[in-house]
Parts: C-alpha cells; sequence; structure tokens
C-alpha cells in the first residue's frame, strides 16, 4: 500500500516527529488512485473523482509558484513580528541556522534592509549540496547592502565557529525539536549564547505540537518570549497529518 509521494521541499521531512504517536503518512489502495506528476516540483492536492467517490491526487500548482507565495506569507508575518523589537542600526547581522537551500534568504534581506543601512546574512547546515546552491544563488540576487555567506557546519557546534560573531538575530525556519531534542536543544542554547544582548531568536514551526514543546524548551534556557503569530494563511501539507508552512512563528529574547 504506497504512501502518497511528499512535496517536493528544500526541508527534509523529519524521520521522527516526536510524541507517543508520530503523524503517519497517508495511504490508500494503489488501484484507486491517479497519479499525475509532470515534474517533482509539484503540489499535490486531493479531491474527488467525477466517475467515483474515490479520492485523488493530482498535480497542478508548480512548486516555485508555492514556494514564493509562502515567503510572501512569511515577509508579511516576519515584519509584524520582529519589527516592533528590533532596534534601527547602522548595521544588522543574522544568522539563519538549519538553513537548507535558504529559500528565505530574499525575506530575510528585505526584513533587515528596513531597519538599517547595511546586512550580513550567514546561514549554516550540515548539507553541503544545499549550502553550495545557497552560495551560488545569493551572492548573484542580494542588493549590494546585504552581503552573505553559507556554510557547512552543525548547529549544534556553533560555539566552535568563532566566525559567527554576536549576530542581531538567530533564525529557525521549520525547527525540528521533536526529531532529536538532545541536539536541537543544544542548537537553541548555543544560538541564545551566540546573540547579542539585545538580539532575538525566531523560529517557525509545520505543527502545533511541536511549536509548542520548541517554545517550552527556549523558556527553560531562559529566552523569554515577547511576541508570536498563528498563520491564518499556512498552506497545509499532506505528507503529515497537521501540518502546514511556517504555522507558527515566535520570537525571542535572551532572559
Amino acid at each position: 500500500m504506497p504512501a502518497v509521494p511528499p512535496e517536493t521541499s528544500p526541508k527534509q521531512i523529519p524521520k521522527n516527529l516526536g510524541g507517543s504517536a508520530p503523524p503517519q503518512p497517508i495511504c490508500v489502495p494503489l488501484r484507486n488512485w491517479r497519479i499525475n506528476l509532470h515534474n517533482q516540483a509539484s503540489q499535490i492536492s486531493l479531491f474527488k473523482s467525477q466517475s467515483s467517490s474515490t479520492l485523488v491526487p493530482v498535480a497542478h500548482t508548480p512548486f516555485h509558484e508555492l514556494l514564493q507565495s509562502d515567503l510572501a506569507k512569511l515577509e508579511k508575518n516576519l515584519r509584524d513580528l520582529i519589527d516592533p523589537h528590533l532596534e534601527t542600526k547602522d548595521h544588522l547581522s543574522l544568522l539563519n541556522l538549519a538553513c537548507g537551500r535558504a529559500d528565505e534568504t530574499g525575506v530575510l534581506a528585505k526584513v533587515l534592509a528596513e531597519k538599517s543601512k547595511s546586512a550580513h546574512i550567514q546561514g549554516l547546515d550540515i548539507r553541503a549540496p544545499e549550502i553550495g546552491q545557497a552560495n551560488s544563488r545569493w551572492k548573484k540576487e542580494l542588493e549590494e547592502k546585504t552581503s552573505s555567506d553559507f556554510i557547512v557546519h552543525r548547529g549544534d557546534r556553533l560555539l566552535d565557529l568563532q566566525e559567527v560573531g554576536t549576530p542581531d538575530i538567530a533564525f529557525l525556519r521549520h525547527q525540528n525539536y521533536w526529531n532529536d531534542k538532545p541536539v536541537w536543544t543544544a542548537i537553541f542554547d548555543q544560538a541564545l549564547e551566540r546573540l547579542n544582548e539585545e538580539g532575538l531568536l525566531v523560529i517557525t514551526s509545520y505543527f502545533d505540537k511541536e511549536h509548542a514543546l520548541a517554545s517550552k524548551a527556549l523558556e527553560q534556557l531562559g529566552a523569554i518570549q515577547v511576541g508570536s503569530i498563528v498563520n491564518p494563511n499556512s498552506r497545509t501539507l499532506i505528507d503529515a497529518p497537521g501540518k502546514s508552512v511556517d504555522k507558527h512563528l515566535a520570537v525571542f529574547k535572551k532572559g
């Protein structure tokens, strides 16, 4: 009984989604399904076939269009979330942890540009191919006032990386806390330690429960939550129950 193919995404699906019963893929009998994938970068949706009551997955909107829509929503929500807590400076720095291909870099650059004359975005991830893509893309596409640098490095070894300095913002999009709680606790802890005294730590989450667990872990590390947003237009994904893009956002300060 094959599972519905997951959405193509720069973020890998967690191997273990935590809790006593991790969300399971949606499965259906193969004979009742029609799959039409024109390319791997397509979103799969479900609807009833006109000839039967069977749900049918059909590829439609290209992933690029879905990604741009997601990023537009993220930009608005980040601006609303961060603006009251981020002081205007001549220069701002942001550390993007577990960034993958860092598709959100353009959004982050726009948010920083509204609060500074210049900015630097540094991304970290353990996946070398994705880091290579990020470096190739964003060194060309960012405006002159914003520089970027992407490094292959473990987020839970952040204190070993001297070039990170003391950023104004640490950003974790779709943090994966319940996949490996000790590792992510270390990432949170070291990100908070790296921040300057007025720095902000911002997370987004796919799931309600995972967001609550991550927020609690950060508060246990001494972080103070100063803002949160539930994204009313979060795009639902079908590879796990209750999963949607940037469903929750929250910002924390050092305690």
